[in-house]
């Protein structure tokens, strides 16, 4: 097990949700500027997070989102030609193919518990007008598989990544975003 102790102490936590953003911020800032500490330390913490997978912090949000934030994070290094995540990046692609329902949005489990212990089947923020059909919300997970899927474009076709699932997913939900809204 990690030495977790200083890096506690400081604030952090294990959780992608966290920083998915930011690395992709990151990863970008290092192609533009040249310099690649910025490109080493989301690396490091990347595979700092692979190492940790499954046993994360969990806060709120539920396992699709989670998912599609890390697999946001995993894209961005596997674009660096650095790591090779292929087995994990697939796992979070089928996963999130599982999800998606005929009408193209994405399935909100019921597995976050808010305080209280009061059970849940989506994400707080905007969700779709009907609060029955157990979609997943539209302000944190849809858009996050959204950004994450638009990253398989930039691979090569052999990356022996699950490239045309994802790309299918992504399509199929973007079809239904734009069919609500």
């Amino acid at each position: 097990p990690l030495n977790d102790k200083p890096y506690q102490e400081g604030g952090g936590t294990k959780t992608p949700a966290v920083y998915a953003e930011m690395g992709v911020f990151m990863t970008m800032a290092s192609r533009i500027t040249g310099e690649n500490r910025y490109k080493e330390a989301v690396i490091r913490l990347t595979d700092r997070l692979v190492q940790e997978y499954p046993d994360y912090e969990y806060y709120g949000h539920t396992t699709s989102s989670r998912m599609a934030r890390l697999l946001m994070l995993l894209l961005s290094v596997q674009l660096t030609g650095e790591r090779n995540y292929q087995e994990l990046i697939n796992i979070i692609i089928d996963y999130l193919a599982a999800l998606q329902l005929p009408c193209g949005g994405i399935y909100a489990e019921g597995n976050l518990t808010l305080e209280g212990n009061v059970q849940v089947n989506h994400e707080g923020g905007i969700t779709t007008p009907w609060d029955s059909d157990y979609i997943s919300d539209q302000l944190y997970c849809v858009n996050n598989i959204l950004a994450a899927l638009s990253m398989l474009k930039k691979l090569p076709e052999n990356s022996g990544i699950l490239k045309e699932k994802g790309l299918d997913v992504f399509q199929k939900l973007l079809k239904y975003e734009k069919n609500i809204f």
